[in-house]
């Protein structure tokens, strides 16, 4: 039955018109949130396939780029191909042109068969040893033999000054290389190759045993007390020991033995010196006594009244000069013991002294307890004072060009031949009891117990080396490192 008229929705009620009517209804506001949220998710669908057309599109740009690139480098490799051979053919021809010009042989196409051996070794100097040893000798029976010729390894061992006088321990089985790799691969040596090669292979090897703390350790034992001073002579291997408790000991270092036993200070020896076979001796009892190695026997004593704490031998072993405790330096003639000159200055003992030649004359340079090291001509006369430390200098050494000096201040300072310090060396924990360098290379030996490697140039810390008791005494050359110890 149809409404009444009165019962007739107005216009403002229609269906689209009403959502307000349902505003709050529970059913009608979840259907109007998953509506929200599909529209949203749609939305984001929609731009994500959008970003994926785009990255398809990039895709496919970068494909078609790459094809493109590979395409030409093909065309490019083909071309090389193609030069390259073309490039063997002319200098097969080349070769075979030459040699049937120079009657060459064909099977063996290098330089060295072109060029007079001569201009080959020249050439080969400009290469490392390295490369000589295990790269250039390889190419072929030539070359090899080029490599190991005596005049290269002749002038490589010239310019790295290697006595080519080292024994060499190489055997013919030399060939086998050690578990080492790059610079650090030892050189290897066919049983055939010359002197001057071995000499620089054992060089060689000696540095890396420097660098990387390889060496073998022998005691010497004999002495009771306080190793003060060593004489290490490599010509004939010996060395020469004085202690604490008076005696002087003269070792044979192939053998390991004590050969000889010098008694006759009554206190300490505490410096030492060497002309041929006469041994000199510095002792706290104020005396000097010069010593017949072969013997033992005492051929002189010079009585100083003061202890003589340092020493060295000068002009062809006929005089001898010595620092004492009064502060005195003195000059004596070894060969009739008389007294020649007194160097006065410093105001303390003179705990050591050099004499080396600088500016072209002989000059002798003293540390002392003093602080102060000085230098002076032979006359006597004082050309410079240097204050070199806070506390007393224990130890110095000056090759005409360089000078290093230790002291009780743990440190180790090297100076030009101006007096200026050049570099100030820290490391030690305790005073420096002595030092030694060679070339680049120092050691230094103190109360803490370790002797430190130093490069003089740099000034770089190398390399520590403990040992078991304060170092008072030591020597070293390319082979060996000798310690004189606290504990005898």
């Amino acid at each position: 039955r149809p409404l009444p008229p009165t019962f007739a929705l107005s216009p403002s009620l229609q269906p689209n018109n009403v959502d307000y009517l349902f505003y709050g209804d529970p059913l009608v506001t979840t259907a109007d949130q998953e509506e929200l949220h599909i529209r949203k998710y749609l939305m984001e669908m929609q731009d994500k396939l959008e970003h994926v057309g785009c990255a398809i599109k990039a895709l496919e740009d970068n494909r078609d780029a790459i094809s493109y690139e590979i395409q030409m480098k093909r065309a490019q490799q083909q071309d090389c191909c193609c030069r390259r051979e073309k490039c063997k053919a002319v200098v097969i021809n080349s070769w075979i042109t030459m040699a049937r010009r120079y009657s060459l042989p064909l099977h063996e196409m290098n330089v060295s068969v072109i060029l007079p051996p001569e201009v080959v070794l020249h050439i080969f100097t400009f290469l490392p040893p390295v490369d000589l040893a295990k790269s250039v000798s390889l190419v072929c029976h030539k070359w090899h033999s080029l490599a190991f010729d005596s005049a290269i390894w002749r002038d490589v061992c010239s310019s790295r000054n290697v006595p080519v006088s080292a024994p060499s321990n190489l055997s013919c089985t030399a060939r086998t290389k050690p578990d080492c790799d790059g610079d650090d691969a030892m050189l290897w040596s066919p049983c055939h190759a010359p002197s001057y090669h071995n000499a620089y292979v054992n060089s060689y090897r000696r540095e890396l045993n420097w660098k990387n703390g390889r060496h073998g350790c022998v005691s010497l034992k004999g002495h009771k007390e306080i190793v003060w001073s060593l004489l290490h002579s490599p010509e004939d291997n010996v060395l020469i020991s004085g202690s604490e408790d008076m005696s002087l000991k003269v070792w044979d270092l192939d053998e390991g033995v004590c050969t000889q036993t010098m008694r006759g200070h009554k206190n300490g020896t505490i410096c030492l010196a060497r002309s041929d076979r006469r041994v000199i001796s510095g002792s706290a009892d104020g005396s000097i006594r010069i010593w017949d190695m072969d013997t033992g026997s005492c051929l002189h004593t010079i009585q100083t009244h003061s202890s003589v704490w340092s020493m060295q031998i000068v002009e062809n072993g006929t005089k001898l000069i010595a620092g004492c405790v009064d502060a005195s330096i003195r000059v004596f003639d070894l060969n009739t013991t008389a007294h020649l000159n007194s160097f006065r200055g410093h105001t303390a003992p003179v705990r050591c002294l050099q004499v080396a030649e600088g500016f072209g004359e002989l000059m002798v340079i003293s540390g002392s307890y003093d602080r102060s090291i000085k230098i002076w001509d032979m006359s006597g006369q004082c050309l410079n004072t240097i204050r070199a430390h806070t506390h007393k200098i224990n130890c110095l050494q000056f090759d005409g060009r360089t000078m290093v000096s230790g002291s009780h201040d743990t440190l180790v300072k090297v100076w030009d031949l101006t007096g200026q310090c050049v570099h100030t060396l820290q490391g030690h924990d305790n005073m420096i009891h002595c030092l030694q360098f060679r070339g680049n290379k120092l050691l230094t030996g103190s109360s803490d117990s370790t002797v430190r490697v130093w490069d003089t140039q740099s000034g770089d810390h190398l390399r520590t080396i403990k040992t078991h008791s304060a170092v008072c005494a030591l020597q070293f050359d390319d082979n060996v490192l000798i310690s004189g110890f606290e504990d005898s």
